[in-house]
């Protein structure tokens, strides 16, 4: 398993319009290699987004690299999105409670 990590500068005004972007935009194209395993942003406040991304396979992560970037770059710098920091790797330890189990509270 890959994962990567990317940190984003946004300004706090257009937080809103940014997540919706990616959730309609570029969510779908990640959900369709082979490999995807999940996908989360997480917003810290104060106009900081942090996404993460977990692949099966590190090709399919190193391209979505470039996708996400190409991404930022053709889509979100009009919204004065910065990408401030981006690392990634083979994941060393994970542990997930099985689906069943797993909810999600707004």
């Amino acid at each position: 398993m890959y994962a990567s990590v990317r940190r984003y500068q946004v300004d706090p005004e257009v937080v809103d319009e940014v997540l919706r972007l990616v959730d309609n935009e570029i969510v779908e194209e990640l959900s369709r290699m082979p490999s995807f395993i999940s996908f989360q942003t997480i917003d810290s406040g104060n106009g900081i987004l942090t996404s993460i991304s977990v692949f099966g396979d590190e090709s399919e992560a190193l391209q979505w690299n470039v996708i996400a970037a190409d991404f930022v770059r053709e889509r979100l710098a009009g919204l004065g999105v910065e990408r401030t920091e981006a690392y990634g790797g083979a994941v060393v330890v994970h542990r997930a409670a099985p689906a069943s189990v797993a909810t999600v509270e707004d």
